[in-house]
């Protein structure tokens, strides 16, 4: 615009004085379509017909492409007669569509005709079309779009609809589960509806704009930046989602970082405790988050102690039992809710493997844990079970044991965990060698 090039003032004194190049003709009537002067665009474009009804006389930028002048001033004079005033005329766009079957402009004037067709009388002839323009663009989702809803409008065709919506996607999820809710309703299918757009879906959609907004939060809690605006995304998490107790874990660690103990109390002190029926795994995760603050620890063993009441014999919960015991420098706390006591009466592998796991981190209770790695190893020979043997054999400083244990894991691996075994192969090779060279 500042190099005078193509403004409309520059085209229209071109066009004032005489000119009658097409492609002048064709950018000057665009000019008048962006400032919604439909008459004096539409005379224009018709110019252009008469000037080269052939298309052979000069090309204009479309999209990523070019077309001809005559092309596009069809197209916009099609698009105007169908939507005119009065008698709505949809022939010039059909004829469009079969003179130009597979041109640039072919999908935008199917999606032109597919707009008219959501009103029109004529339901044989739109159904026809939008199902026809939806298998000729499967990629394009506006097609389908138009085909359900006028079903749904209609309450008609409301089987091939479901058909197409079945395999319906580029909309959101909500709101592909919401016309194929309408379409059930229409068949009385209510089991169905409440499957795909009941209470679940809705408890799915709130708390997934809850993880939403954690995840915004977290990203400005990390950059230190835009503080205020993570508190109230973290406050709105925790309206939306208040089951979410990682969003007021989140939210109180921003008060304790800003050394606002009261405030993070307020939001995730004793008073949250007295939500009634809280589960284990929310109770456990209460006195960890206090525990690793070294804060507010009388709440957090009540929340333990309360816990392992909710929890019963849950070897998670008892695991999560024990860190906290750990963290609150009691490992004879830890032994008496997970130690060899709760162990010898656990014969699942997995559990077993955990248990051994845990202590060989916590470089305790070693003997126990052995005990539990091998008896882990012999109820199911998995890859990482083996590792977790290793982990323990390694932590009691046998090397050579823990080295042929893990590379048991490596053969036994299925391509899950490939890379971490390998690393802690070497990781224990390289302890052997600095133990040789001492």
């Amino acid at each position: 615009m500042a190099q005078g090039l193509d403004t409309f003032k520059v085209l229209s004194d071109k066009y004032v004085g005489g000119a009658k190049d097409v492609v002048i003709v064709t950018e000057l009537a665009r000019k008048y379509e962006t400032r919604y002067d439909d008459d004096k665009a539409l005379a224009l474009f018709q110019e252009v017909l008469t000037l080269d009804p052939d298309g052979q006389k000069g090309t204009v930028a479309y999209q990523k492409g070019r077309v001809t002048c005559t092309q596009y001033a069809e197209f916009a004079v099609a698009q105007n007669l169908l939507y005119a005033r009065g008698k709505r005329d949809s022939g010039p766009i059909k004829a469009f569509i079969a003179k130009y079957p597979a041109g640039v402009m072919t999908k935008d004037a199917y999606q032109t005709l597919a707009g008219f067709y959501m009103n029109s009388p004529d339901k044989d002839e739109a159904y026809a079309f939008l199902e026809a323009a939806a298998a000729k663009f499967p990629g394009e989702p506006y097609f389908k779009y138009y085909f359900i809803q006028k079903a749904v409008q209609n309450s008609e065709n409301v089987d091939k609809a479901l058909e197409i919506a079945e395999s319906w996607s580029g909309f959101s999820p909500f709101q592909i589960a919401g016309l194929r809710a309408a379409l059930l309703a229409k068949k009385g299918q209510s089991a169905k509806i409440e499957a795909i757009y009941g209470a679940e879906r809705l408890d799915s959609q709130i708390q997934s704009v809850a993880y939403e907004l954690s995840s915004y939060a977290q990203f400005w809690i990390r950059q230190d930046k835009n503080l205020a605006s993570a508190e109230k995304a973290l406050r709105t998490a925790v309206e939306l989602y208040p089951a979410g107790y990682s969003f007021l874990q989140a939210l109180a660690d921003l008060h304790l970082k800003a050394g606002k103990t009261e405030e993070a109390l307020a939001v995730y002190g004793p008073e949250y405790l007295k939500t009634p029926k809280l589960p284990a795994a929310a109770l456990t995760a209460y006195a960890r988050f206090w525990s690793q603050k070294k804060s507010n620890l009388e709440s957090a063993a009540g929340a333990l102690d309360a816990a392992l009441a909710g929890g019963g014999e849950d070897p998670y919960i008892h695991q999560s039992a024990a860190t906290v015991f750990m963290n609150m420098g009691k490992p004879e706390k830890a032994l008496e809710v997970f130690g060899p006591a709760f162990i010898k009466m656990q014969d699942d592998p997995y559990v077993l493997g955990m248990y051994a796991s845990f202590w060989a981190g916590k470089k305790a209770n070693l003997e126990d844990a052995l005990a539990a790695g091998r008896k882990a190893v012999t109820l199911g020979p998995s890859s990482i079970l083996r590792s977790y043997l290793a982990a323990v054999y390694q932590a009691m400083g046998r090397l050579e044991e823990a080295r042929e244990a893990m590379r048991e894991a490596l053969a036994a691996d299925e391509g899950y965990n490939t890379a971490y075994y390998r690393d802690q192969l070497k990781k224990i090779e390289d302890e052997i060698e600095a133990k040789k060279k001492k």
